[in-house]
């Protein structure tokens, strides 16, 4: 069985009480942008400290 999916424009448009306000819009938008930028921050620190916890060399065949 294969997957598609449709343009978000060639859905039929959401009648008005299952749409957001746009104060509600603007939240989720501003939670998305702070919840992505702790995720970088968040990837970033992990990343060094695996950096820094790596062995410098491979590990000896068992």
């Amino acid at each position: 069985m294969t997957r598609t999916t449709t343009p978000l424009a060639l859905l039929p448009a959401l009648p008005a009480c299952a749409t957001r306000s746009a104060d509600e819009e603007r939240a989720r938008a501003n939670l998305r942008e702070r919840l992505a930028r702790l995720g970088d921050d968040h990837v970033s620190a992990e990343r060094t400290l695996a950096a820094a916890n790596a062995p410098t060399r491979p590990p000896r065949p068992s």
